[in-house]
């Protein structure tokens, strides 16, 4: 099970790292496998759109997006991207949701992980504030097999805290 789970994400570090280019020169490397905290400022993401229905919003719009990850000394570390899907609310009066699936790039190694967290289309509720835990479910390199959680907390900057382990 470890070897599949361990091609596979290896193989998605790869395909990530092919759409989304090296590392910017002078990237430095984060921790190791154990917990640390990184950021990416909200006005710096790329977002595009790939199937969408008549808006953005709509349920089963699908969007890709990339972030320059930053350490506490303000310093590029790697970057981040994402497969983001609209989910039909219960209702139509009901926000909606995306449920994510992402990948942290860094010049040791990648951390692959899920969550859900409020769709940044939908007008009825602002994800600004809101923090969301999802589940670190990988990894390669110095993060082969990391799991855990990662807690993202919205705002002007996004701020990603990593609870990981690798043993």
């Amino acid at each position: 099970m470890r070897i599949a789970q361990a091609t596979g994400i290896a193989a998605l570090a790869v395909f990530v790292a092919g759409i989304g280019g090296s590392l910017p020169a002078g990237a430095q490397s984060t921790d190791a496998c154990q917990p640390f905290t990184v950021t990416s400022k909200t006005s710096e993401r790329t977002l595009e759109f790939v199937n969408v229905g008549n808006s953005p919003k709509d349920a089963g719009s699908t969007r890709i997006g990339r972030r320059t990850l930053l350490n506490k000394a303000g310093d590029t570390v790697g970057y981040y991207r994402w497969t983001s899907v609209t989910l039909d609310g219960p209702s139509s009066a009901a926000p909606r949701q995306a449920f994510v699936d992402g990948v942290l790039v860094f010049d040791k190694g990648s951390i692959y992980y899920k969550d859900v967290e409020p769709d940044p289309f939908d007008q009825k509720t602002s994800s600004i504030g809101q923090k969301v835990t999802g589940a670190v479910v990988g990894g390669t390199g110095a993060f082969n097999f990391a799991r855990g959680s990662i807690e993202k907390t919205f705002g002007e900057t996004l701020t990603l805290a990593l609870d990981i382990r690798c043993d």
